[in-house]
């Protein structure tokens, strides 16, 4: 009788254990959008306003390439932006146009990879 009941406590608190890592590791997104890849922070850094206008039209063109409109997520959602006239030759704003596209590519190539974003809605 001792030995059921140890039992029954040691399988309660393994099944407990086993829960308890397994939702920690869960997250809660900061960005819920469809048609970014799951996770990714599109919250544009602090800057001046040249920084922040180049980091965010980096991003676009960079989801907005050729090569990932094969992936169900992004189905033409974004088109290039290389800038209007204000920023075009501004050294802020191509450094953050550059660094933002190549951060994008990196994290949105990796994504889009995995065969069940090349022909499937998320679920």
């Amino acid at each position: 009788m001792l030995k059921k009941t140890v039992l029954k406590n040691f399988s309660t608190i393994a099944t407990l254990l086993i829960l308890f890592f397994a939702l920690s590791s869960c997250r809660v997104l900061e960005s819920f959008g469809f048609y970014q890849p799951v996770g990714m922070n599109m919250k544009i850094p602090d800057g001046p306003p040249e920084f922040k206008a180049g980091w965010h039209d980096g991003c676009q063109t960079a989801l907005g390439m050729r090569y990932f409109l094969n992936s169900y997520v992004y189905q033409g959602q974004r088109t290039a932006n290389f800038g209007s006239g204000v920023y075009q030759h501004d050294p802020v704003y191509n450094s953050a146009w550059s660094n933002a596209f190549f951060a994008c590519v990196t994290y949105s190539a990796t994504f889009t990879n995995f065969n069940s974003m090349k022909f499937g809605p998320l679920e």
